[in-house]
């Protein structure tokens, strides 16, 4: 078990807000994508490739993400949501997003943010839309390489204060040009949410999602004139069958208080992991592993900043943690 204490600081640019329709280079190391961005001129998107696909050192797939080459082996970033923090102890994580809640997305190149409790190598910050902000929305199409993807969201007020949402998502990709390419995604997400005050709320959610990827290798000339002649790419090698497989269940709540122009928002979380790797011939298996923790953060809205306080304490266990080799 390891538990970790941080305490950060930070002030942050209010060109974060100035054009939430577009995506930023704020420097080198940090970029901003905003809500308008996210949604593409009114259309949710369902995959990051959309957004950050083109970025300098960022590589996506379809339920992965490296920074700078950090990342590939989906260990050493913080990925977080909402202050939910989806990085294990051994800097092990799972890009476990849902893109059509999405209302802002920072993503810090390398160590240094506030956020990056393990994360040496990088941070993608999400911040989700307030149960308070969503509406009821139903999503699905399908395209080629036997793509289909459904979302269906329900939202329902019960009075003024208190309203439920619940969500279900499905993305399946069978990439059927190459042998062992497929992908599948399902994921159940249920929210309450109760205004307190004028300038208080509380929210509690429950997350899970069960994720399947096979490993595309690379096409070389003799792939390539299979493709040409509509022919399935097989693979090569001695281990010809890579993939991961990734289950997540959360529970977190969120308490948020404004004064005046300042935020105070408080996240307590409990989120369990089970994972399997199939790579190079040998398969990692950490099932029954969790982090929990507390995260406080205050805002104070100065001038053309945001300066942001944060309090952070987190445990993680690892409880189940093997590696097989095939003989």
């Amino acid at each position: 078990m390891v538990r970790k204490i941080a305490l950060s600081i930070a002030v942050i640019s209010s060109i974060f807000a100035d054009d939430p329709s577009a995506i930023k280079d704020i420097d080198a190391n940090v970029i901003f994508v905003g809500e308008g961005k996210i949604k593409k001129d009114g259309t949710n998107v369902n995959n990051a490739q959309d957004f950050l696909g083109d970025e300098t050192g960022i590589q996506i797939d379809e339920n992965s993400i490296s920074i700078r080459g950090v990342g590939e082996d989906a260990r050493g970033l913080a990925i977080n949501d909402n202050g939910v923090s989806l990085t294990d102890v051994a800097g092990s994580f799972t890009f476990d997003l849902d893109m059509s809640e999405l209302e802002s997305l920072v993503v810090y190149k390398g160590p240094g943010s506030i956020y990056s409790v393990n994360g040496s190598g990088g941070v993608v910050q999400a911040n989700s839309k307030s149960v308070f902000k969503l509406s009821d929305s139903v999503t699905f199409g399908a395209g080629s390489y036997g793509y289909e993807y459904f979302r269906a969201n329900l939202h329902q007020y019960l009075d003024l204060k208190d309203v439920v949402d619940f969500s279900y998502e499905m993305k399946n990709i069978d990439n059927d040009f190459k042998e062992h390419a497929a992908s599948e995604l399902d994921r159940y997400n249920f929210k309450v949410g109760r205004i307190l005050n004028d300038s208080a709320s509380l929210e509690f959610g429950m997350k899970y999602s069960d994720s399947f990827e096979e490993r595309m290798q690379a096409i070389y000339d003799s792939g390539f004139q299979q493709f040409k002649n509509d022919q399935t790419v097989s693979n090569s090698g001695i281990w010809k069958f890579n993939s991961k497989e990734n289950q997540t269940k959360t529970i977190n709540s969120k308490y948020t208080q404004y004064f005046n122009h300042d935020k105070l928002i408080a996240n307590i979380y409990y989120t369990t992991f089970d994972k399997t790797d199939y790579q190079e011939g040998k398969i990692k298996v950490n099932n029954d592993n969790y982090n929990a923790g507390i995260d406080l953060e205050y805002g104070l809205k100065r001038a053309n900043n945001d300066i942001v306080f944060g309090l952070t304490y987190k445990q993680d266990m690892t409880r189940d943690n093997n590696q097989y080799k095939y003989k």
